[in-house]
């Protein structure tokens, strides 16, 4: 580029066959000027208030501002307009095909746009931008340092136990350290991965930056005007992706290592204990951008606020007459979208559908079924009759395992790799994947046949008072909720912002409960479509509320987001 502005000849000359060397450019002639042709040129009077450049200060310009053109290509007339919807500039002749596209701005009347609002704007957002990365790049390089840390701690944990416990542990020993060191490199290099995706945005707003006090310094009013619709265009998307990268990469990595057991004795255990990985928004706050297309959000208010859902039925379907009388209980999804039911009717078995209500199998069991949940490739299945919990393995359909509890079984829910099950009128069971009881939560409820969990806390609805319910796995009240558009609440399912689902059986609708428990919204009225609805389910992935009736062979799918 350099050597083309260096070795570009006088525009005037050139029509006269003569090649002089240009020393100054016309952006509002698109003309090269040599010693000679400048001089008439600040003569004329039809010329003599044109701003020249330089040939230096050309070459200076970034190459899509020099390449900026002041001619239409469609009718070889200069630019006299710039059109606001289009956003691209216009000559006299194209002017008559934009009538309708609101007030041109005028081109040859410009001043001031070094320091124009849109200039003003576009720097303030870039500021913005680069001091977002900044506090970015400091919270990971920060987090990173915790990190070794913490992974340090969490080793010497493990040593401290393993010094109580006999020489034979030693391979469980290395397991637990090969998790831990394996989770610590995995969440280094993604937080890496994110450092280095940071630092080249902040070199890329960099660039922008001096692009702009190039263009200030050295581009004329029209260069400069029309070069800030295409970097405002640049820096939005950049607004964007740091959005993106704020709300959904900033995560809190900590890593914990949580014993199974106090060891006090020479006890031989399955395993030291588990890795758990704490991921929590990042404590930062951003700068707001006043472009309302590119403002940073705090992460953790990021909760999504009940009045912005919408839901919007996918599909509904009756299920397949073969199946003869049915009694659906309750509902879930496999890791692969299958739809399970529990029929609770005449025949105890699990109904295996397509996500589009087509019969795949049938699975017998030898109790009435109340709930199910399915987790890789095993359903766990609990009946409230026979007071059993049941694992049966999905692919063969064989039962793998079926547990006495001495108490009516209901409501089922996952809890990462441990199932929770509700005793009724007794509390609630926490087991391992091999129905191994592993804790218990001290909640004693009647009529609370449905439960979800979510982040360390559980949800149930008692329908026979109306109200919602949020423990934490201690078995502590965090709130109820009770309110008369939800009657008889029956089935319950939580969103990944803690969006409480709740079916109500009498009120005969979906409603809504915000996270903290203060405030619901009607979201459906199913009385024309489904009566008494009494199980929900959310599938995360799909984002796909399923709602079922035990007094219908009715199935809706709708979307909530």
């Amino acid at each position: 580029m350099e050597a083309a502005f260096q070795e570009q000849c006088c525009s005037i000359c050139e029509l006269q066959h003569l090649t002089n060397k240009a020393e100054e450019w016309c952006p509002e002639c698109d003309e090269y000027l040599c010693s000679n042709c400048k001089t008439h040129h600040k003569l004329q009077k039809a010329t003599r208030r044109h701003e020249t450049v330089g040939m230096f200060d050309l070459k200076e310009l970034p190459s899509f501002v020099s390449a900026i053109k002041i001619e239409c290509d469609a009718h070889h007339e200069n630019y006299e307009y710039f059109c606001p919807k289009h956003e691209v500039p216009i000559c006299v002749i194209c002017a008559e095909e934009h009538t309708k596209c609101g007030q041109f701005t005028i081109l040859r009347k410009l001043e001031g746009t070094k320091t124009s609002p849109g200039m003003v704007k576009l720097e303030k957002n870039i500021r913005d931008i680069q001091q977002n990365l900044e506090i970015f790049l400091q919270n990971r390089q920060s987090n990173l340092l915790n990190l070794k840390d913490q992974q340090a701690s969490c080793r010497e944990k493990v040593k401290e136990i393993r010094l109580k416990i006999d020489r034979h542990l030693d391979k469980l020993e290395k397991t637990v350290i090969d998790k831990i060191d394996n989770s610590y490199i995995k969440h280094k290099s993604e937080m890496e991965q994110i450092i280095n995706n940071l630092s080249a945005h902040k070199m890329k707003i960099e660039a922008i930056q001096n692009i702009i006090d190039k263009i200030k310094e050295h581009a004329s009013e029209i260069q400069i005007f029309l070069s800030i619709q295409d970097i405002q265009k640049e820096i939005k998307e950049e607004g964007t992706q740091i959005v993106t990268i704020g709300q959904y990469k900033l995560l809190e990595i900590e890593l914990l290592f949580i014993p199974t057991i106090i060891c006090t004795s020479g006890i031989i255990l399955e395993s030291f204990g588990e890795l758990k990985i704490n991921t929590n928004p990042a404590d930062i706050n951003f700068v707001r951008q006043e472009d309302s297309e590119a403002q940073l959000f705090m992460p953790g208010t990021n909760k999504k606020l009940i009045d912005q859902i919408s839901i919007t039925k996918k599909l509904g379907f009756t299920l397949p007459t073969i199946l003869g009388e049915v009694k659906v209980e309750y509902c879930c999804n496999t890791d692969e979208g299958l739809l399970l039911l529990t029929d609770g009717g005449k025949k105890s078995r699990i109904i295996v559908l397509e996500s589009n209500g087509t019969l795949v199998c049938e699975i017998p069991l030898q109790h009435i079924p109340h709930d199910v949940i399915s987790f890789n490739k095993t359903l766990y299945v609990s009946s409230f009759s026979s007071m059993t919990l049941t694992s049966i393995d999905f692919e063969t359909t064989e039962v793998k395992q079926i547990i006495k509890t001495g108490h009516n079984c209901d409501a089922l829910a996952l809890a990462g790799d441990k199932i929770l099950l509700h005793l009724h009128n007794f509390e609630y069971k926490i087991y391992d994947l091999n129905l191994i009881e592993v804790g218990k939560i001290p909640i004693r409820m009647e009529f609370a046949p449905s439960l979800s969990y979510c982040d360390e806390k559980i949800y149930f609805a008692q329908w026979k008072e109306n109200t919602v319910y949020c423990h934490n796995m201690a078995g502590i009240m965090i709130w109820k909720f009770q309110n008369e558009d939800i009657r008889a609440p029956s089935g319950i399912a939580i969103d990944s912002y803690g969006n409480v689902f709740v079916t109500g059986a009498f009120s005969k609708n979906i409603a809504v409960i915000s996270p903290n428990g203060e405030h619901s919204r009607n979201l459906l009225n199913l009385a024309d479509v489904l009566s008494y609805p009494t199980a929900v389910h959310y599938n995360q992935s799909s984002k796909q509320l399923i709602v079922s009736s035990n007094t219908s062979k009715n199935i809706l799918v709708y979307y909530a987001s």
